[in-house]
Formats: C-alpha cells, structure tokens, sequence
C-alpha cells in the first residue's frame, strides 16, 4: 500500500517534491547504470521531461517480482497507488533480458547504449496485463487511486476495474499541492499589512487586501502550473495568469501613491524579474538533468 503522508517530515517532503520535484533522486538507483540516453528515459517514463521523474516515479524492481504473479500484482498495486510512471531494472538482475522482451513485447525500452539499464513504462504495462490476463480486474479491485495519474484512472475504468477513493476532505489535506495553495494564500493574506506603514500610499488598505485575496488562488495554480505543467501551452497559460495576479495588487499599489522609497521599487521589481525567469530555470534545469544522466 502507498504510504500515507502523516508525519510533519512526510508533508514536508511531499510538498517539496510537488513544487521543487527531486529530479536528481532517480540517478541514485543502482540499476541507473550512467551514461543513459536522456531521450530513451523520457520516453521509457512516457514522459516530456527528465524534471517530471522524481523519486516516487522512478521505482527499481526486482525481476524475479515479474515472473511471480503475486508479487507481480503487489508490484502494479504499487505502482497505481504510489503515482510511479517507471520501472528499471539492470542487466546483471536478469539471467536471460531475452526471456523479458519476449513475456512482455514492446514493453521493455533499453536506458543505455550498452544496454545494461532497461526500463519498463508502468502504464503500458498495466495497459498489457489488464488486456492479457482474465483475472486481473479481480486482481486489481479495491486499489486505491487517490493519488493515481489521471490517464491511469482512466484506464482502470474503461476496463471496470472495481477501485476505491479516499474521501475528499482526507484526500485535501494528502495532497502536497494543499500545502503550497495554504502557504501562498496566507503570504497574500498578510501581504497589505506592511503597507499601513507606507505613508506614501492613499489608497484603501482593504481593497488592496482584498485584491490579494481574490487573486491567490489564481496565482498560486499560475506559480504551479508554470513550474509543474507537462504542456507548454499550459506553462504559457500558467505564467501569463502567475504574472497578471501578481501584479494586480501592485498596480492598485501604484497608481494610490507617490513618492514611493526607492526600497519599495526596487523589493517589487525583483519580485517581477523573478516570475519571468521560471521558464529560464526550467530551461536550465532541464539542460543540467540531459548532461548529469549523460555523463559517466
């Protein structure tokens, strides 16, 4: 069963995958024998980016748990739960990687030139056995798809797959992503108060309050999507939403006052400056990730 996130370290954790990730942890697997092909990874994990595979979306496997079919299915049951897009697996784990392309056809995707990394995309595999085996829709009921891809749910119910769900109020307070909207939605919150003590502004402190407020919610799904988001239309969409709610509370700021202390300008524009260079730290990121699965 995935585990649950409880503890203080727990959410801790789960918050800073959901908004930083932990792209890096992947490489940590033994059976991530470097160099890898970035490009075979990315489309082993059906994924656009090396950032999307963090450490509970790469998982290492036992290939003996392949051939069991108990273990195999505690594997799959795993996998929907915990949100894992991959499997990997090395070479020297398998006595016959000849015996594994022909149980599992197209299925099994090499992560290396010399073919000593192999990876295995978990929704395709799902995919097979639901499709190849008349028990698994037994097998696999009452899974839990709380935290379960969009994609992957789907599947399981095309093929009426029996699955269960926590309730919404225990699945808000498990999702990392609450914790981040909290974190945001209080920062906006208090955000106006450091005003009262601007005597150049004339305007009304709870209008910009409220301006703050309204616009959290919106900014904080811009901040996430422009950092998080799959599809560039999204991340476009995500930034261009992040900059206008973030600016909306300045603007009123603005054109209420004069004469502002330079420190203020100067505190709002790196505010600015910063939202816009997200995509370039993404684009970086992404650059740094290519060279570090590349190299030895």
């Amino acid at each position: 069963m995935a585990s649950l996130i409880t503890s203080p370290s727990a959410i801790w954790m789960a918050v800073k995958d959901a908004f930083f990730g932990s792209p890096t942890a992947p490489l940590r697997l033994q059976a991530m024998t470097r160099p890898l092909i970035p490009s075979a990874v990315c489309r082993a994990a059906g994924v656009n980016r090396l950032a999307e595979l963090g450490r509970r979306e790469v998982k290492e496997i036992n290939v003996s748990d392949l051939y069991d079919e108990d273990a195999f299915v505690h594997r799959l049951r795993e996998a929907i739960e915990g949100h894992e897009l991959l499997w990997v697996f090395s070479e020297a784990s398998c006595e016959r990687i000849s015996d594994l392309l022909e149980r599992y056809p197209a299925l099994i995707t090499p992560l290396n030139e010399e073919k000593t990394s192999w990876g295995i995309n978990v929704y395709k595999m799902i995919s097979f056995y639901l499709s190849k085996n008349s028990q698994a829709i037994r097998r696999l009921s009452g899974v839990d798809v709380s935290s379960t891809p969009v994609r992957l749910r789907l599947l399981l119910h095309e093929h009426h797959v029996p699955v269960r769900r926590s309730s919404l109020p225990m699945r808000i307070v498990r999702d990392p992503r609450t914790w981040v909207y909290a974190a945001i939605f209080i920062y906006s919150c208090l955000r106006a108060l450091p005003v009262i003590f601007v005597p150049q502004f004339h305007g009304s402190i709870l209008v910009l309050w409220l301006i703050d407020v309204v616009t959290a919610i919106p900014y904080t799904w811009g901040v996430l999507a422009m950092v998080t988001s799959k599809r560039i239309r999204q991340r476009l969409a995500g930034t261009l939403i992040a900059i206008i709610t973030f600016l909306a509370p300045y603007f009123y700021f603005w054109t209420h006052g004069s004469d502002y202390p330079l420190t203020v300008t100067i505190t709002v524009t790196v505010m600015i400056v910063g939202s816009f260079s997200v995509e370039a730290l993404r684009f970086r990121q992404e650059r740094r990730l290519e060279r570090l699965y590349g190299s030895e």
